[in-house]
């Protein structure tokens, strides 16, 4: 998905997203993919190209974001995860939907992705359709919830196809039988 946010926030340096480089104008942007079918192909790259242009990208995978939101609870540094994650340009969460979260590690995933509604451009990779989103959250409203910030003017980009790696691992198969 790739959407403008609000533009009501002038006082911050925003984004938008245009074809595979983001540049500085007056609205955020906020990206999310579902169905990555292999990762040459898929959001994570995209980012990687203006990071070196003074744009922070901060990148990670969704059970590794989880993770570290529990631990920065457990330790009383949430507060200063998330004022580090307003810092950044660009999040990209990268693989949810592969493995369940745990209802704490649920409620810190939306709390942290309602912290940067509209502030922060995101980019969420997923396998699955939004309506399987409750089997990796666990509740239904605060998946609903989630959503509608995550979808909120966003531009839903969707790979269909054959996986990647599977095709690559297809093509090693027939080789080995040829030679």
């Amino acid at each position: 998905m790739i959407s403008p946010a609000s533009p009501s926030s002038t006082s911050r340096r925003s984004l938008n997203w245009h074809v595979g480089r983001i540049s500085r104008k007056p609205s955020r942007s906020s990206c999310s993919a579902t169905r990555a079918w292999g990762k040459p192909i898929s959001p994570p790259p995209w980012p990687w190209r203006p990071a070196g242009k003074g744009t922070r990208v901060r990148f990670y995978t969704a059970a590794g974001l989880v993770n570290e939101l529990i631990q920065a609870q457990d330790d009383h540094r949430l507060p200063r995860l998330l004022a580090a994650a307003l810092k950044q340009h660009l999040i990209v969460v990268d693989e949810l939907g592969f493995i369940p979260f745990s209802s704490t590690g649920a409620h810190l995933i939306f709390q942290f992705c309602s912290s940067l509604y509209e502030r922060v451009a995101m980019i969420v990779t997923t396998n699955l359709r939004f309506a399987d989103w409750t089997q990796v959250f666990g509740d239904e409203r605060l998946t609903a919830a989630l959503l509608d910030r995550l979808t909120y003017r966003a531009h839903m980009v969707e790979f269909a196809g054959e996986s990647f790696r599977f095709r690559q691992r297809l093509q090693r198969n027939v080789q080995k039988q040829k030679g």
